[in-house]
């Protein structure tokens, strides 16, 4: 399920919350596709560091990492 928390996006499958937040309904639909190990590494770098949303973008940019 797909959850809209002020500006941003938040997803939980089988009654459990999957980390990150996302920029858009879009992307947090894409955001089911990747492992928990991808999600949980783009949360640290990107939410909790650089301190902003996970877009569209920077999961392509994952997925081609993941396929390199």
């Amino acid at each position: 399920m797909i959850y809209k928390v002020d500006d941003d996006y938040v997803i939980s499958s089988h009654n459990q919350w999957l980390p990150g937040a996302y920029d858009s309904k879009r992307t947090a639909n894409y955001a089911f596709r990747f492992p928990n190990e991808i999600l949980y590494k783009l949360n640290n770098q990107i939410n909790i560091t650089e301190q902003r949303l996970i877009t569209y973008k920077d999961l392509q940019d994952a997925r081609k990492n993941i396929m390199v």
